[in-house]
C-alpha cells in the first residue's frame, strides 16, 4: 500500500494561505483572550470595550435578599458581584421585619464599588407600662446627664475674652479665646470639646492644638455626637449638618420642610434619625447616584414628644400622657 501525506498534497499557495490565516486568527484571538481574562467586556450601553467592575453589597443586619435591576441574584448580604459592565444599577435589599432599601449605584470600570445599607426595623410602637423596667429606662434617658469639665481644662474670663486653657502641674497652654459670654460644655472627647453659649451658638475647640474656636451655627435646636466615629450632627430645625473635627469639614446632609425637633445617630454612625411634628425619618449618611436613602419610620397624628435611646436603637414617643417605644435598629 502507498500512503499519501495530505498536507504535502496541498498546493504551496494554499498551504501559505492557511499559515497566514492561522497566524491572523492567533494575533486577533490572543489579545481578545487576554482582555477577557483581565475583565474587559463589550458594553452595550455605550458600545465600547471597557474593563468590568465589582459590586460589594453589605447590610446591617446581614442576610438581606439582594435584587439588582429587579432580579434576585440568589445571594443574601454580604454579596459580591464580579465582572459587571460599568454603569448604573438599581440595588434593592429586602428582609423580613425591616424596611426595604433601594438606591441607584454606579459601578466603575476596573474598581470595586462598596454599598453599605443600614436597614431600619419595621414595626409599630409598643406601649410601655408605667413603672416597668422599660418605662424606667425610657424616662431616665429623657434626662441627659450634665457635662462637667475635667480639672485640666480651664475657662477664665479676662478683659479680652474668655480664655480656654489646657493645664498641667507644670504648665498651661492657651487653646483659644472666646468672646465674653456664658459658655456651657455639651460634648467632651479625648481630643475635642464642644461648648454652647447662652445664645444657642455651638463652638468646636481642639484640645490638641491652639487654634481659633469654630462656630458651627447659631440657634441650634439639637445635636448629637458619635463617640466611635468622632462625628457631630446638628440642626437649626430645618437643615442638618455633619461635622468631622478630624478633618474640620462640614457637610449638609438634608433640608426638611417640617421643623426638626431632635435627632440621633443610628447603626453605629451609618445613619441618622430625625424627629419632627409629623413623624420620624431615617437617613443614610452615605450618598449614592440618587442621593441618600430616606426611610419614613413613623407618622404622628397628634402632638408627640420624641427622644432617643443613647445608642439610637429606639425612639420613645410620649403622646397624650402615654409612653411608647419604637425599635429603630437591631
Amino acid at each position: 500500500l502507498q500512503t499519501s501525506n495530505f498536507p504535502n498534497m496541498l498546493p504551496y499557495a494554499v498551504r501559505k494561505a492557511l499559515f497566514f490565516l492561522f497566524v491572523g486568527v492567533f494575533l486577533i484571538s490572543a489579545p481578545l483572550v487576554v482582555l477577557y481574562t483581565a475583565g474587559y467586556r463589550f458594553n452595550r450601553t455605550n458600545n465600547t470595550v471597557s474593563q468590568t467592575g465589582t459590586l460589594s453589597i453589605a447590610s446591617t443586619p446581614r442576610g438581606a435578599i439582594t435584587h439588582v435591576n429587579g432580579e434576585d441574584i440568589n445571594d443574601a448580604t454580604p454579596a459580591v458581584l464580579q465582572r459587571l459592565s460599568s454603569g448604573t444599577r438599581t440595588v434593592k435589599l429586602t428582609k423580613d421585619g425591616y424596611h426595604d432599601w433601594e438606591r441607584t449605584i454606579n459601578v466603575e470600570s476596573g474598581s470595586t464599588t462598596y454599598v453599605t445599607a443600614p436597614l431600619f426595623v419595621s414595626e409599630e410602637p409598643v406601649l410601655l407600662a408605667q413603672g416597668g423596667a422599660d418605662w424606667e429606662r425610657a424616662t431616665t434617658s429623657h434626662t441627659p446627664q450634665p457635662v462637667t469639665l475635667p480639672d485640666n481644662i480651664l475657662f477664665a474670663s479676662t478683659p479680652g475674652g474668655v480664655e480656654v486653657s489646657l493645664t498641667s502641674r507644670s504648665s498651661s497652654t492657651l487653646l483659644t479665646l472666646l468672646q465674653n459670654e456664658i459658655y456651657s460644655p455639651v460634648i467632651i472627647d479625648d481630643e475635642y470639646l464642644f461648648v454652647q453659649n447662652n445664645k444657642g451658638e455651638l463652638f468646636y475647640i481642639s484640645l490638641t492644638s491652639a487654634q481659633a474656636a469654630r462656630s458651627l451655627g447659631k440657634d441650634l435646636v439639637a445635636f448629637a455626637w458619635d463617640s466611635n466615629e468622632k462625628l457631630l450632627i446638628f440642626t437649626d430645625g430645618l437643615e442638618v449638618h455633619l461635622f468631622s473635627p478630624a478633618t474640620n469639614a462640614q457637610e449638609l446632609i438634608t433640608r426638611q420642610s417640617d421643623p426638626i425637633t431632635t435627632l440621633t445617630f443610628a447603626h453605629g454612625g451609618e445613619s441618622i434619625v430625625l424627629a419632627s411634628s409629623q413623624g420620624l425619618i431615617g437617613i443614610d449618611l452615605i450618598s449614592y447616584v440618587d442621593g441618600r436613602m430616606q426611610t419614613p419610620l413613623a407618622s404622628f397624628s397628634e402632638a408627640t414628644t420624641v427622644w432617643f435611646a443613647e445608642d439610637g436603637s429606639a425612639a420613645y414617643l410620649e403622646t397624650a400622657g402615654n409612653l411608647s417605644s419604637l425599635m429603630l435598629t437591631p
